[in-house]
């Protein structure tokens, strides 16, 4: 007994350098990551001549949230901010619901299921840009452009949240169907009273990711939204840059107004995320 404790001790000890080693790439890689962000904030307290200054400097000389003032003065954010939290929020709860029930569906075996789910996967090697015309076409002729519709209508299911949903479902025992069928309960109610209660950690997963991704989304919202009163916090960037150049102070004073709620967000349900990863598995 006594060798044995030894013999842990000593083996230990000799993993502690490692461990050491490990934690400290670790933590150099999480400085290197996240320089940018640092140089971010740090940009929105410069004032324009130490913005250009060369050699550039990482730290201001001094201080001061004059650009922090100016940026949120120069646009309407609580109008934008409302509008992409509205968008950002709508489409990640549609995707939640419609995802969960197809991803269930298609982990029962019917004529055809392998087909569609391979079907559904392949929409995920479509570029966007190349559907982007088409879908501006439809979204005009049914007269949305310019509303809320076009803004959360296509975005309301993906192929990687199904994905991720069926690969949940797969871990599932299948005596829970059976015994829910036995009682008399269809597959809709044991969705809603089992299925979803259970699969929180993975729709908490899709709804961060997909609320991560409407709030960056640029390039659909500047196609279909033409009022100001409905743009987005990414469009609202473009005012630190006209035809004179960039105010890159106050754009980053912006950008760290974008990137506050993501962040916040993120630091909350950081545990539920990561758990909803790991638990979706890879199952097929």
């Amino acid at each position: 007994m006594k060798m044995t404790n030894m013999t842990v001790r000593r083996a230990a000890k000799s993993r502690q350098p490692l461990s050491i080693l490990g934690y400290g790439l670790l933590f150099a890689f999480v400085i290197i990551y996240n320089v940018p962000i640092f140089w971010m904030i740090l940009t929105g307290f410069k004032d324009s001549t130490e913005v250009y200054k060369y050699p550039p400097t990482l730290l201001p000389s001094v201080f001061s949230f004059k650009n922090f003032i100016q940026a949120w003065n120069a646009t309407p954010w609580p109008r934008y901010l409302a509008n992409t939290l509205f968008v950002a929020t709508a489409i990640p709860l549609l995707k939640i619901m419609l995802s969960a029930f197809a991803g269930y569906a298609l982990t029962f075996k019917f004529r055809g299921s392998k087909f569609i789910f391979l079907a559904i996967l392949g929409t995920m090697m479509i570029p966007e840009e190349t559907t982007l015309v088409a879908k501006y076409l439809v979204v005009s002729k049914l007269g949305w452009v310019n509303t809320y519709w076009a803004l959360i209508v296509p975005g309301m299911v993906g192929a990687f949240s199904v994905f991720m949903f069926r690969q949940f479902f797969l871990t599932m025992p299948k005596e829970l169907v059976d015994a829910a069928a036995v009682d008399g309960c269809s597959h809709f109610r044991y969705m809603l009273t089992v299925g979803l209660p259970l699969s929180k950690s993975t729709a908490l997963t899709v709804g961060l990711l997909s609320f991560i991704d409407e709030w960056n989304s640029t390039l659909w919202p500047l196609i279909v939204i033409n009022n100001e009163k409905m743009r987005m916090v990414q469009i609202a960037l473009k005012a630190f840059s006209d035809d004179r150049g960039t105010t890159w102070n106050q754009l980053m004073a912006g950008c760290c107004f974008v990137t506050l709620p993501v962040l916040v967000l993120f630091l909350f349900v950081q545990k539920k995320f990561i758990e909803g990863v790991a638990t979706s598995g890879i199952k097929g």
